[in-house]
């Protein structure tokens, strides 16, 4: 069985149980559609983690590296390219490029890739999390994206989108795939976000 597998197998068993949590923070904080005067650039769902565990002699595992990336494009304009984790957020520790993973809550679970300009806070960067399946390839139409422009604007997206994870690669930790959203952009008309990612896939958050 897959690690992602066993993982999520014993959140449910703990929900079972009676563990208690919330659903991904949809994929930053705000349900809202509109903008706001900064953001953290694909702010993740809730808390963060410093590590996926301990290996051998009580050392955490090295972060994972595979040239994470998101490319896009905002309303035809030239391709931005966002390599770092966005933080804060789940995954801090497990690698500092662009990632992605699967979460599972009480109320919730799918897919989500992150991917910003620089680790800092506010940074530019997307977020994008899709509802309802935990198997690749798929394609949501239900998520919620979060979009952090150049000039340090934050812009939610509710359902109106195609999220595609075409491919997992174990062996190389990667999640592939693409995206196209209408991002609504205050009083003007939705701007079009459209692009591609291949992602550092790390552990499933369990949101317990």
């Amino acid at each position: 069985m897959h690690l992602w597998k066993e993982l999520i197998l014993g959140a449910m068993l703990l929900t079972a149980c009676g563990g208690e949590g919330s659903p991904t923070d949809e994929a930053g904080g705000t349900t809202s559609s509109g903008s706001t005067s900064s953001g953290s650039g694909g702010a993740s769902g809730t808390g963060s983690s410093t590590s996926s565990g301990e290996g051998d002699g009580g050392q955490a595992p090295a972060p994972i590296v595979c040239g994470g990336h998101i490319d896009l494009t905002d309303n035809g304009g030239p391709m931005l390219h966002f390599g770092s984790i966005c933080l804060p957020g789940y995954g801090n520790g497990q690698s500092s490029e662009a990632l992605g993973y699967r979460f599972l809550g009480p109320t919730s679970h799918g897919q989500y890739v992150e991917g910003c300009s620089n680790p800092e806070p506010k940074s530019p960067g997307i977020s994008i999390a899709g509802y309802g399946s935990f198997e690749v390839p798929y394609t949501f139409m239900n998520g919620t994206a979060r979009y952090v422009d150049s000039d340090g604007n934050a812009w939610v997206a509710k359902d109106s989108m195609t999220f595609t994870v075409t491919k997992e690669d174990e062996a190389a930790h990667t999640l592939e795939g693409s995206f196209s959203i209408q991002m609504p952009h205050g009083s003007d008309p939705p701007h079009t976000i459209e692009g591609a990612f291949v992602v550092c896939e790390i552990l499933p958050e369990p949101l317990f």
